[in-house]
């Protein structure tokens, strides 16, 4: 793909590129005036994770999801940070979630919803790899 930039001030930029399926790149770019430059970046594929979660006995219509580091702090994704049931299959207590592009610290995926335990999974995305998940929602104390 060859994305041009017309009349760009002269002066240093970072240039990020991301997407379904790929990790994000970022690279810093120098504009001279009245030059043409050229960046040439390579986009690496990045882990998707394909998650379902059920939700038996049906005190949640709705849930969120967070991808976070080790660390605990939240990441980036694709994917929507919210699941509805019955939305994307044809069982009102599941639901499918596809998070597209797992950044590469991702360590676990956490989901809360209303009157559920709240759920951690844990993620290792490695390059090219498919992630598949399964859990079910239980009901609060």
């Amino acid at each position: 793909m060859n994305l041009g930039y017309v009349d760009v001030p002269a002066g240093s930029y970072l240039l990020e590129a991301s997407g379904c399926w790929i990790r994000t790149v970022t690279t810093k770019v120098t504009a001279k005036a009245g030059l043409t430059s050229e960046v040439k970046i390579m986009l690496p594929p990045a882990a998707w994770c394909e998650l379902e979660i059920s939700s038996l006995h049906r005190p949640a219509t709705e849930a969120q999801f967070v991808v976070e580091a080790s660390g605990g702090k939240a990441l980036p994704t694709t994917g929507s940070g919210t699941i509805v049931f019955g939305q994307n299959t044809d069982k009102s207590r599941q639901s499918l979630l596809i998070v597209h592009a797992l950044p590469e610290n991702a360590a676990r995926i956490r989901i809360i919803a209303p009157g559920c335990k709240e759920v951690v999974l844990a993620v290792d995305p490695k390059p090219k790899k498919r992630i598949g998940l399964k859990c079910a929602l239980e009901q609060a104390p």
